[in-house]
């Protein structure tokens, strides 16, 4: 993690202040954007007793949810550094950010926020500290039963926001809210599972004795985002279609993306994966489809983490190491890492069409 210099750089420690909007733009709440997407992650738990099955109840508008849990975990006989909930916004675009709200609720006196802390980033690689409650040597108040809020401002552009939340037993958190300048954007007005949600099967599929694709064990998820781009030519909706097993789509596209007249640092995709729990990994397998000479990949970064925060380099591989032709493609690493999320960021010149992952190794 990068901490955020005194003075100068993008993103600015304020007092915290809702800001009104200026100009074209008005202050609303990023977070409940159409489009916008997050992930949730947490340390080593006793207990996971989460309802948001969908990723969508941390942004409905509901702030108390009464006698129920939203996004809740039990760190019980658990060492401290792994008693952390992380929750990663992907607003798909860059914003000029002004507050950011988490709330949260104590169910009785073994619910708690020891602290939380707020990070920012433009390219969801490389994260800034950009607040953290409460100050150091300080204590967060709180109720011992009931709902409370912790609030965070920040002046500054950003696609990315991360919320670090650190707990001594339970944590329950119920809203996340995101506040921001936007123009002509659409505030989503409910945010529903879908009718008919698509749920992959869990298919595990073996290779060597014991060894199986974790990527398609139930409960595994996964976020995609991308750097700056001309258009988004995905039809991976549901984050589901990285992982179904099928590895060539014929004509159609799954994570696609086209790159014409962006920098060249802004030409890539980044797929990052949660296992849900530590795995012995044995290998990674990316796979695409290039559908014309418009289509290839220059640089290949593969990394994992154990707590999602900070990521181990695993291999990087430049142009000359990667496929180059028309059709369908893998890259393949080898690894023997204990991890729970795999990240892999792919790069390109122009357009890039990713079809599927695969992450082998023993459960």
């Amino acid at each position: 993690m990068k901490k955020l210099p005194a003075l100068g750089l993008m993103l600015l420690l304020s007092g915290i202040v809702c800001l009104t909007a200026s100009g074209e733009g008005k202050l609303v709440n990023l977070a409940q954007l159409e489009g916008v997407t997050y992930e949730v992650s947490a340390g080593s738990h006793w207990a996971d007793h989460s309802t948001d099955d969908y990723n969508i109840k941390l942004v409905d508008g509901i702030t108390d949810s009464g006698n129920k849990y939203v996004v809740c975990y039990d760190f019980f006989r658990q060492p401290d550094e792994e008693k952390y909930v992380v929750i990663d916004f992907n607003l798909k675009k860059s914003y000029e950010l002004k507050k950011i709200v988490l709330w949260a609720k104590n169910h009785t006196e073994l619910f708690s926020v020891k602290s939380v802390s707020f990070f920012a980033s433009n390219d969801g690689l490389d994260f800034n500290l950009i607040g953290q409650v409460p100050a150091e040597g300080e204590e967060l108040k709180q109720p011992v039963s009931g709902k409370f809020s912790i609030e965070q401002a920040v002046e500054g552009k950003a696609r990315f926001v991360r919320l670090v939340v650190n707990t001594r037993n339970y944590t329950n958190l119920e809203e996340v809210e995101i506040f921001g300048i936007a123009t002509g954007e659409t505030v989503a007005a409910a945010h529903k599972a879908p009718a008919t949600p698509v749920i992959k099967p869990e298919v595990k599929v073996s290779t060597a004795a014991g060894s199986i694709n974790l990527a398609r064990v139930q409960g595994v998820s996964y976020e995609v985002a991308a750097g700056s781009y001309w258009a988004d030519h995905s039809t991976d909706k549901y984050n589901t279609l990285l992982t179904d097993g099928v590895l060539n789509s014929g004509n159609k596209t799954v994570v696609c993306y086209d790159f014409f007249r962006q920098a060249d640092e802004e030409k890539y995709v980044t797929v990052n994966m949660d296992l849900k729990k530590r795995r012995k990994l044995e290998r990674i397998v990316l796979h695409g489809l290039n559908h014309s000479e418009l289509y290839n990949i220059v640089r290949c970064l593969f990394e994992v983490s154990s707590d999602g925060i900070d990521y181990q380099t695993v291999a990087d591989l430049s142009e000359d190491q990667l496929p180059q032709k028309i059709g369908t493609w893998n890259v393949e690493i080898k690894t023997d890492e204990l991890a729970r999320f795999v990240r892999v960021t792919t790069w390109t010149s122009h357009w890039l069409n990713l079809e599927e992952v695969e992450v082998f190794g023993k459960e």
